[in-house]
């Protein structure tokens, strides 16, 4: 079936027959690991305490109501009591399963808002990847409606004034139509009905939701707050004496429990008395726009973010309001390049990364950030308001220097985001995702500052390592709008591309080519052809050039796989080798290596195994000349199948064993099918085989990490019956470039 896209329109079945049950996925999940063992449900700085009243209201609520706003100012906690209750309900059975637990924050920078977005996270979730296969929006919609109102489960929608009510300023993702407004409102309501419940936090009540229960997050209660004190001041036991005094009592009540305000301000007993805290705080001035009359906790707030930043020194004043044109996360190495652009304003040029790191550091000692390791740092929501205002303050030309410091910002990624895509087309791409899993809200905010501007050439170096994560995280959706914003940032009025032999040309290509990448993927063949199609239609249309050249091989490669899946051998050898004639002509190595790579898939699958091999070593033997470890895995897994084919089980184990020990992890997402091969193999043939294979291959021992997955994974397969399950690989080719600089990727189909 993965030949061909096949329809029944007769049959009815009361879920897609592409998707397993969801007692199924949640089974196969549990066992599948996690993949990043990062727990986003996890309290700041791993302190919570108090709360008992909310969670009391809230409980009563989301079980009676369903749909629950919490809504009150920046720096309330309310994120962090809507984590603290994800938590109790996803430990205690507040929820049927663990993993019922979907968190979603509507975070400035990702492609859009919508319903689509939140749909595919829960799918994933429920589902895996087979989520994917379904192509109508409105099945996805039914399916996953089906599962909420079936099922006891709980949604919480962060920061989701930004929807809205509360629009980004700087529109790093517009605000949602009324058409995407309402459907969200009716998914909603539809849910109002069923088992599973929603927590939706926000600065505002979003009256716009209609009828559902809003619950007003204040200050921790003053029993609460003194709990809170002590955890905040633990680490300085020489502030225990100046609590004594009636000014710490005053000092508390003006504080007020707000929980930010307290951060900020409490360490600072360590250096000063509780008189001195409060006198100052009482005679700094409210910044403008949070002048609210009587003392409010936004007012409390505003001074305890300006009596902390005041600590600091001169130097990192001046270089802390560049942290405000973050999204979450910021990035001391991407700072440091940021200062060295010549375009940069004058108040960070030239800071070397030792110095952000001193001047952050310096910020995080109080409060203003937290460390979260690798020089980066977590911003609090509340605090890019504040240094925008004291950078506005500051500069009489704020709005140039605003955009000039956007600007630098903007080239300083596109420099991280060639390093990553080098990262991640090696083959070491766990550092590079972990690090965009922090900043890609940042990354898209600056990706759609990019199309806005026409930086064609930065977009395309922000958006490629980012389509790579993407597709890693299954995140189609936000994959397919960003690509939409691409094309509608570059073509022409009447719909028509630019020309590929221009920056614009070059992004479009890419966006448009990876998006039919994800296509075929997915099973949606006639999807694809249609797309690779139309890029050739534009390409033959140019005058002949290196460039296009490029480009038309990998689309004729692209149209080789798609034929290749439909059983279309004959067809698919004519694409492959129409693409194999001009990436001889361009001398492009990587490029051969691939369509090599194909040829012999096409005659493997013909039953022409020597001419499959001769094939294959002559991918290999450029793979091995280019050091391209992802595409080595993959045709070590692939001779390791012709192997099989050729009932030769100790050849096939030592091509396994070649292709899972180019990585350290097992099993990696670049070695295709070598460690499900390395399982059956050694159930075969004995662990004592793979053993010794594995030093005849390596030199060195067998790893006890290797030894561990691949006993626990027949454990599992004896258990459920089936010695294929429980080792999943990424499927397709290498993903290496067609060229220097060239922005679209040939995939190929191997059955990795």
């Amino acid at each position: 079936y993965f030949r061909r896209d096949v329809r029944f329109p007769q049959a009815v079945t009361r879920r897609p027959a592409e998707l397993p049950s969801l007692e199924q996925a949640l089974r196969a999940a549990s066992t599948g690991g996690g993949e990043s063992g990062r727990d986003e449900l996890a309290a700041f700085d791993g302190k919570f305490v108090g709360r008992d009243a909310l969670f009391y209201d809230l409980e009563a609520a989301a079980r009676l109501q369903k749909v629950v706003v919490l809504a009150g100012p920046g720096g309330t906690g309310k994120t962090e009591l809507a984590k603290a209750f994800a938590r109790w309900w996803r430990d205690t059975g507040g929820v049927e399963h663990p993993q019922m637990v979907f968190w979603h924050s509507f975070e400035p920078g990702v492609a859009a808002f919508g319903l689509d977005g939140v749909l595919s996270a829960i799918g994933r979730g429920l589902y895996g990847e087979q989520f994917s296969l379904l192509e109508d929006p409105g099945e996805r919609r039914k399916v996953i409606l089906r599962a909420l109102t079936e099922h006891r489960m709980l949604l919480v929608w962060d920061n989701f004034e930004s929807v809205r009510s509360m629009p980004d300023p700087g529109r790093a993702t517009p605000p949602l139509d009324e058409a995407g407004c309402a459907e969200l409102r009716e998914f909603l309501e539809a849910l109002a009905g069923g088992k599973t419940s929603v927590l939706v936090t926000s600065r505002t009540t979003e009256d716009w939701l209609g009828q559902v229960r809003r619950i007003e997050v204040d200050g921790l209660a003053p029993h609460e707050a003194t709990e809170y004190a002590d955890l905040l001041l633990a680490p300085f036991p020489a502030t225990r004496e100046r609590r004594e005094p009636r000014a710490f009592g005053d000092l508390m009540r003006w504080l007020d429990g707000h929980p930010l305000s307290m951060r900020l301000v409490l360490p600072h007993l360590a250096d000063v008395t509780a008189e001195v805290l409060l006198t100052g705080l009482e005679g700094t001035t409210p910044l403008a726009g949070n002048d609210v009359p009587g003392g409010t906790r936004m007012s409390s707030l505003a001074a305890s973010v300006a009596y902390s930043y005041a600590h600091l020194s001169d130097a990192a004043r001046r270089l802390l309001p560049a942290v405000s044109l973050f999204h979450g996360v910021a990035d001391a190495d991407v700072l440091g390049i940021f200062s060295q652009v010549p375009e940069v304003p004058e108040r960070f040029a030239n800071a070397t990364t030792d110095e952000w790191v001193a001047a952050l550091d310096a910020a995080a000692r109080v409060g203003l950030l937290a460390r979260l390791g690798s020089n980066m740092y977590q911003v609090h929501p509340a605090l890019p308001g504040f240094l925008a205002a004291t950078w506005q303050a500051d500069e009489a030309a704020y709005p140039a220097a605003r955009a000039a410091a956007l600007g630098a910002l903007l080239t300083a990624h596109a420099s991280l985001g060639r390093w990553f895509q080098n990262q991640i087309d090696s083959g070491d791409a766990g550092f590079a995702f972990a690090v965009i899993a922090r900043e890609h809200r940042t990354l898209g905010s600056l990706l759609g500052h990019a199309l806005d501007d026409g930086r064609w050439d930065e977009a395309q170096a922000i958006l490629e390592p980012l389509n790579d994560f993407w597709d890693a995280r299954g995140l189609g959706v936000e994959s397919d709008a960003w690509a939409d914003r691409v094309r509608s940032a570059t073509e022409s009025v009447t719909g028509g591309p630019p020309a590929p032999d221009t920056p614009a040309g070059a992004l479009w290509l890419f966006a448009t080519s990876s998006q039919a990448n994800r296509e075929w993927r997915v099973g949606h063949l006639d999807r694809a052809e249609k797309t690779y199609r139309n890029i050739l239609v534009t390409l033959q249309a140019m005058s002949s050039s290196a460039a296009p050249q490029a480009y038309t091989a990998v689309t004729y490669h692209q149209l080789g796989v798609v034929a290749q899946l439909r059983g279309d051998l004959g067809g698919a050898e004519e694409w492959y080798r129409r693409s194999l004639a001009l990436l001889e002509e361009l001398g492009d190595r990587p490029g051969l290596a691939r369509s090599y790579h194909q040829l012999g898939r096409v005659a493997q699958d013909r039953g022409d195994l020597g001419g499959a091999e001769e094939w294959y070593r002559r991918s290999l033997a450029l793979k091995e000349e280019l050091g391209n470890r992802p595409g080595m895995a993959l045709t070590y897994a692939q001779l390791g199948l012709l192997a099989g084919e050729r009932r030769q089980p100790a050849e096939a184990l030592t091509w396994a064993v070649k292709c899972v020990a180019l990585f350290a992890e097992i099993p990696h997402p670049m070695t295709g099918t070598g460690p499900r091969d390395l399982v059956r193999l050694s159930a075969e043939l004995g662990l004592d085989a793979l053993a010794r294979t594995w030093r005849e291959v390596t030199g060195n021992e067998l790893p006890g990490a290797v030894r561990d997955f691949v006993t626990e994974v027949i454990r599992l397969s004896e258990e459920e019956g089936d010695g294929q399950d429980g080792c999943r690989g990424r499927g397709g080719g290498t993903g290496s470039r067609q060229g220097a600089g060239a922005p679209v990727r040939a995939e190929g189909s191997g059955r990795g």
